[in-house]
């Protein structure tokens, strides 16, 4: 059975891949595989059983003598405090389980950004404007074979290399790797990257408009960027202008509103450039 393992294992290449194991023992919520990893959960074991003896060494001799003979003969269970704090750089800091549960996290993202393919996908994790929850939903609810979402797994850390290593169709020079198809073909800059560029404008368009009321649509698929939200059937001899308003509604809120007006095509019309929120009533003079 080792054997065939062996040769299915060399036939597919899996052995020249270099797999992000630090993501399976991650939880789901935060883009991981949510798996236990063995040598984690017997450091939190052994850290548990140690502050149990060591909180009753002091009502009971035979916690404090078990204590005793564990550190004198060097057992994982007597040096399991000094080994944590080796391991992840506490020093003379003792710690409980739940702060061992939190280092041990924090020590895998560590050695997940320490790599230059992995840490693409993990380094949203403190991107405030990504909503991980969000991101990692086909992880948590996804019906997905075990198969598929390692595939999925792979394709997310760049790691995905399609078989043999190949040129990429496009520019013919460089690896057709995720890494280089997601960002830096140069053939693609044109059209696949150019149309997901204007999807995504699109999408924070149509939001900002419905945020500020300058549409009420929520279909995507036909919203048009423009720039222009409003054409008033008027004369006038001003050819441009920018106005700047300050409103203040009843939750004391002000609400610092940038626009243009000009004349186009004997039509006047008014283009929505900026709005912030102030914290509380502003005059202009401040805002200058």
């Amino acid at each position: 059975m080792d054997l065939i393992v062996r040769r299915v294992l060399r036939e597919n290449h899996v052995h020249v891949l270099a797999s992000n194991k630090e993501r399976l023992y991650l939880s789901r919520g935060q883009l991981g595989r949510g798996l236990s990893n063995i040598v984690h959960l017997s450091e939190r074991i052994l850290t548990k059983m140690h502050d149990t003896l060591w909180s009753g060494s002091s009502v009971s001799q035979r916690k404090t003598a078990i204590l005793a003979a564990e550190k004198a003969r060097g057992t994982h269970l007597g040096t399991i405090k000094g080994y944590v704090s080796a391991k992840y750089g506490l020093g003379a800091t003792q710690v409980n389980v739940k702060e061992l549960i939190k280092l041990q996290k924090e020590s895998l993202i560590k050695k997940i950004n320490l790599k230059v393919l992995h840490k693409t996908l993990f380094s949203s994790l403190d991107n405030p404007h990504i909503d991980v929850s969000s991101s990692s939903t086909w992880l948590k609810y996804g019906n997905n074979s075990p198969r598929s979402e390692g595939l999925f797994s792979y394709l997310q850390d760049r790691n995905f290399f399609n078989g043999q290593r190949k040129q990429c169709n496009h520019c013919k020079s460089k690896a057709m790797t995720v890494d280089h198809l997601a960002t830096k073909c140069g053939s693609m800059l044109y059209h696949d990257y150019t149309w997901r560029h204007n999807e995504v404008v699109r999408s924070l368009h149509l939001l900002l408009c419905n945020k500020y009321g300058l549409r009420r649509s929520r279909k995507l698929r036909t919203h048009r960027v423009q720039s222009v939200v409003e054409q008033i059937k008027t004369s006038c001899h001003q050819n441009f202008a920018i106005q700047v308003d300050e409103s203040t509604d009843v939750a004391n809120c002000a609400q610092l509103i940038i626009f243009a007006r000009y004349v186009y095509d004997g039509d006047f019309k008014e283009e929505f450039l900026f709005s912030y929120s102030l914290e509380s009533a502003t005059k202009e003079e401040d805002i200058f």
